[in-house]
């Protein structure tokens, strides 16, 4: 039998410590927004969804690979690989943590950084707490003192999975934001119902409730001015990377789940909505995805989905930068075969539907037929381009972008190209338009098709070799529109 290949500083949590860890918050774990910020493969998160947590509410760090993707297996949540690079964007209520014994007093006073309002609760080698050696540790046994306490609880790993003879101690630590509870300073109203308006016996009741009213109403028209300021700053801000529209769209949302549940949830959710637009803004200005396909756009969304909204900080930029550079010619390969996909789509004996032969099914040849691209009005009998093929059209003229070197989108100083669902488009409102795009020159028909024609053979015979390289297929060596690639081979 293999042997597993730990991290030197992996060891799994004893389920006797963590309900030992866990005990004082056991009645609020479901309402309880989690991290764990080195959550190794999720024990400690595991008994926590098991015993009335909220997975929903579970968030962790991890940075060894392996273990991360043991955690994302299970579902959770990892917005970020090394915890104390995190920048703290969410709000907890509860951080629990068994963090590397050689770095744990980093990892709790980064626990204490990040948390806005809520509880600790760590394990560390007791020998952090009874040695104060440098600063850190000063720091920690001043928080310990001022804001919480510990509890030795010996050798805590004796009897774990991993075993270590190392004595540990429990340290827990609460944070009172100043923020965190709203007040009335005012005295409170009294119900108008309450007051006899016609009796001369009321005189003090009726003027304290009358002060109240008049304090609510000065007090809301003077926050109109710290609202606004407020606006003018997250407007600022989150234009950055959102849509002139978006803004009050998430104020919005803010306040209602604030509303209904408290600042926390409000802050979290609006926190993952918002990382959504960062990253997809950051995204699109690397350039890569105005050349990805749909399908392939697609994928990079699951994949943050799954990845649960990664933290936006300068090292998970860094991260995707370098992903996308190490993973560039995959990324054009996919496009390409998506776009390949489209067009041989309708190839004969390869789909139920109309079909021509037109359209190899090994490989593209210079005329080609694709149909329900246009459609015709029922009243007037114009031709415009179907709705659904927008996109379907882009991803061609994207895959050949790829492969030419030319700009889709196009910039200031250098124009984009002429795309193929312009061309069109343009063409059905006018046909003295030259029907033509920078690829093609097509023919459309009444009946829904348009038929295609490369403008460049070179380019035609590089989208086929790429094409089927990635699929797998050889091309034959000459490239005529009868000769098939052979599929009995592979790619060298």
């Amino acid at each position: 039998m293999p042997k597993i290949m730990y991290n030197k500083n992996y060891f799994p949590t004893p389920k006797e410590v963590i309900e030992k860890m866990v005990a004082p918050y056991r009645a609020t774990l479901k309402k309880l927004n989690i991290l764990e910020p080195s959550a190794g493969m999720g024990a400690i998160l595991d008994y926590l969804k098991w015993n009335g947590g909220d997975a929903k509410r579970m968030w962790a760090c991890e940075i060894d690979q392996n273990l991360k993707a043991s955690l994302v297996g299970k579902g959770y949540k990892v917005i970020q690989d090394d915890f104390l690079n995190y920048s703290g964007s969410l709000d907890f209520g509860l951080i629990i943590m068994n963090p590397p014994f050689d770095r744990g007093v980093d990892h709790i006073l980064k626990a204490w950084e990040i948390l806005r309002n809520g509880d600790i609760v760590c394990l560390l080698n007791e020998e952090t707490v009874l040695n104060e050696s440098c600063k850190a540790r000063e720091t920690l046994c001043s928080l310990i003192n001022t804001h919480g306490s510990v509890e030795f609880i010996g050798q805590a790993f004796e009897e774990s999975d991993r075993k270590t003879g190392v004595r540990v101690a429990m340290v827990r630590l609460t944070k009172k934001s100043k923020n965190s509870t709203v007040e009335f300073s005012g005295t409170a109203s009294m119900p108008a119902n309450e007051i006899d308006i016609s009796s001369d016996e009321n005189g003090v009741e009726k003027r304290d409730y009358i002060d109240a009213l008049t304090r609510s109403y000065t007090k809301a028209i003077e926050s109109t001015e710290a609202m606004y300021k407020a606006m003018m700053d997250f407007n600022l801000f989150t234009n950055a990377f959102c849509e002139k529209y978006e803004p009050p769209k998430l104020i919005a949302a803010f306040f209602e789940t604030a509303r209904k549940s408290g600042y926390s949830d409000a802050h979290n959710e609006f926190t993952q909505s918002f990382q959504r637009h960062a990253w997809n803004k950051i995204f699109t200005n690397t350039k890569v995805s105005g050349l990805m396909t749909e399908k392939v756009k697609a994928k990079f969304s699951e994949w943050r989905e799954e990845m649960g909204g990664l933290d936006l900080n300068k090292e998970n930029i860094f991260n995707l930068f370098d992903a996308l550079i190490q993973q560039r010619k995959n990324i054009a390969d996919e496009c390409i075969v998506d776009a390949w996909d489209k067009i041989t789509g309708n190839a004969e004996n390869k789909t139920p539907g109309e079909k021509w032969k037109t359209n190899s099914l090994y490989m593209v040849p210079e005329k080609f037929i694709l149909s329900w691209i246009v459609e015709s009005s029922k009243w007037s009998g114009s031709l415009s381009v179907y709705h659904r093929k927008h996109d379907f059209l882009d991803d061609i003229d994207r895959a050949l972008c790829l492969i030419s070197g030319k700009s889709f989108s196009g910039s200031e100083d250098f124009p984009g190209i002429n795309t193929t669902y312009e061309a069109i488009s343009s063409w059905c409102r006018d046909k003295s338009k030259l029907e033509e795009s920078e690829f093609f020159t097509f023919k459309a028909h009444i009946k829904g098709t348009v038929h295609f024609k490369f403008k460049d053979e070179k380019l035609l015979q590089e989208f086929n070799r790429r094409a089927c390289a990635a699929k797998g297929f050889v091309l034959p060596d000459e490239e005529t529109f009868r000769g098939k690639a052979r599929r009995d081979q592979k790619v060298k």
